[in-house]
């Protein structure tokens, strides 16, 4: 999908951050259609990078996009994908699209990622499945303590 840099450009700059002595984040956005073999490649490319963490995002077909209208992941199929990811020392980060895609299995995710990203401040949910989510306003990542 990205035509300004190939995948060895990724990979190159991760390379000069760590040597760099930044800290390498590097992931991937999935449910664009890729391959059970092509999610294990990439795992197996990003663990020979070496990253400190590895966001896990699953792809929100925005309207306008070109894969808009694309919903192809199950919440069974997103804990699949995130089990590739797990290598001893990596730390998996449950990232982008979880909530409408893992819906109410966002807690088994967590026994397979380290870490989860919080706290937008608006909702991004597409119209067509904002029914799948119920946005919290109180408690973890909000800035009002729970009921």
């Amino acid at each position: 999908m990205c035509t300004t840099h190939t995948f060895a450009d990724r990979v190159d700059t991760v390379r000069r951050a760590a040597r760099g002595g930044l800290s390498p984040c590097s992931g991937a956005i999935l449910g664009m259609g890729e391959t059970d073999e092509e999610i294990v490649d990439l795992a197996f490319a990003l663990r020979q990078l070496d990253p400190d963490s590895v966001p896990v995002n699953f792809l929100i077909p925005f309207a306008g996009t070109p894969l808009e209208g694309r919903w192809e992941l199950t919440p069974d199929r997103c804990l699949r994908i995130l089990a590739r990811f797990c290598f001893p020392d990596v730390e998996v980060r449950l990232a982008g699209g979880r909530e409408i895609h893992l819906r109410g299995m966002q807690v088994l995710a967590l026994h397979v990622a380290n870490s989860i990203f919080l706290g937008l401040e608006e909702s991004m949910l597409p119209a067509a499945r904002h029914d799948l989510v119920t946005l919290r306003h109180r408690g973890a990542g909000s800035p009002a303590a729970a009921e």
